[in-house]
């Protein structure tokens, strides 16, 4: 007749499984995936480069914000960050001007559409005040930047 004791094996198969658990469920290396949308009033911020500086020294992320505004974020190729508190740094892709062969004339382009500027102090981490702190879980932000 068995006993209602936990035996070693059974009790060190539950450690191993609640550590293993608690340490990485749903992340890749202990990184957590950041993903957001990037505004300035309630207009979307295109083709601009959001990185995010840890406050611990740690391993920095960058993302790219597609038409609409949206991001992910990753870092040396592997998406996600690691938990903790990371400065929010944005900069605006300058456009890449070509000629177009379509446009009558020389050197005549078609105008690009506008886009929003960002504020000056948004490209620095000491001036920007902007920050979020990557929880172990997926992770969803939004970035509304000011304009003043």
């Amino acid at each position: 007749m068995r006993s209602g004791r936990l035996t070693p094996r059974i009790l060190g198969s539950a450690i191993v499984m609640l550590v293993a658990y608690a340490a990485g469920c749903g992340s890749s290396g202990g990184r957590y995936p950041v993903d957001g949308r990037l505004t300035l009033g309630s207009e979307p911020i295109p083709n601009t480069v959001v990185s995010f500086l840890p406050r611990d020294g740690g391993t920095p992320g960058v993302a790219t914000t597609d038409r609409d505004g949206r991001f992910v974020v990753s870092t040396r190729e592997k998406r996600g960050l690691a938990p903790g508190v990371y400065d929010v740094v944005v900069e605006i892709i300058p456009p890449q001007s070509s000629p177009d062969p379509d446009v009558e004339g020389p050197g005549q382009q078609p105008s690009p559409p506008p886009r929003p500027t960002v504020p000056k102090r948004y490209g620095s981490p000491e001036t920007s005040r902007l920050s979020i702190e990557v929880q172990r879980q997926p992770n969803t932000v939004s970035l509304d930047l000011e304009n003043r």
